[in-house]
């Protein structure tokens, strides 16, 4: 079993979703990592500056709606 804790900060960034549950949100990551040169030594917020750079890579996945917690 995981702790789930909330963690608040001064902007809310929840409506993103970076999450891998289906073949569209592994579509947007393998397009994340393909921009940000195939490297996993990037940050959340270079993802954040991509994503708001280019808001199309938002829409690969947008339609997906995001599980609630303890929904299985």
């Amino acid at each position: 079993h995981f702790q789930v804790i909330s963690v608040l900060g001064d902007v809310d960034y929840s409506a993103h979703r970076w999450t891998v549950d289906t073949p569209e949100d592994l579509a947007f990551v393998r397009m994340v990592y393909d921009r940000l040169g195939n490297t996993n030594t990037f940050t959340w917020r270079q993802v954040l500056d991509l994503v708001e750079r280019e808001p199309e890579l938002a829409s690969i996945n947008a339609h997906i709606e995001q599980k609630k917690l303890r929904q299985e």
